[in-house]
């Protein structure tokens, strides 16, 4: 099994090592090395599996549900995805245990990889997605300044 440029992973717990990692629809377990290879050539019964993992809601792998919350708002942001997209993120992250602080966590873990202007664009968006009322603190904030 190889990583990055030839070298072999021993680690049977590694994400991309030996160890099996999805179950295929027909019961098979697929690894993770030809999950990409049927994902680099667009296989529709992969892209089935993540269609019923989406809808699904179960957290894939590795992942417990507050760290795929967390992955999909750092997605959103990335996306520089509409307001409306937010919500049902914002809420299940919530439900998952994810904070605010937590929230505000993302938006700066990304920021060298998305830029400052998908960082302004996702804060706000991610605040009302919360229930943070921006415009009222935005109001009060003017309010103080006078």
């Amino acid at each position: 099994m190889l990583a990055g440029r030839g070298r072999r992973i021993s680690d049977p717990l590694h994400p991309f090592g030996t160890a099996d990692w999805r179950l295929e629809q027909g019961g098979t377990l697929r690894t993770a090395e030809e999950t990409l290879r049927r994902l680099a050539i667009a296989e529709p019964s992969v892209l089935s599996s993540i269609d019923a993992h989406y809808r699904s809601g179960a957290a894939p792998g590795p992942f417990d549900d507050r760290t795929e919350a967390l992955l999909r708002v750092a997605a959103l942001i990335a996306l520089d995805a509409p307001e409306t997209s937010y919500a049902g993120v914002i809420a299940s992250a919530l439900l998952a245990g994810v904070t605010l602080d937590e929230l505000v966590a993302v938006l700066f873990s990304v920021a060298g990889s998305v830029g400052s202007a998908r960082i302004l664009s996702a804060a706000p968006r991610i605040a009302m997605a919360a229930g943070y009322d921006v415009e009222h603190a935005i109001e009060s904030s003017d309010a103080l300044r006078r």
